[in-house]
């Protein structure tokens, strides 16, 4: 069985470490700071007041996406 061959390990460790790390970079790049921008923008939104009276606008979210960024620099 060519999972059990010693001679491809190597290989086999190295596509491991090279598929984790692409997986960790898009995680920390897009997923993770959509999902902080999400939870933000719901936690403005909730605030003890209708969705109709809190305007989205681009200004709002452009700060809610700079401070969590800001927050996931931190942990990285």
């Amino acid at each position: 069985m060519p999972q059990l061959a010693i001679e491809t390990f190597v290989s086999q460790y190295f596509w491991l470490l090279v598929s984790l790390s692409g997986f960790y970079l898009f995680m920390i790049g897009r997923v993770i700071p959509n999902i902080a921008l999400t939870l933000k923008s719901r936690k403005v939104g909730t605030a003890g007041e209708s969705s109709e009276e809190l305007p989205v606008n681009v200004s709002n979210r452009d700060k809610i996406l700079e401070g969590a960024l800001k927050g996931v620099s931190k942990i990285a």
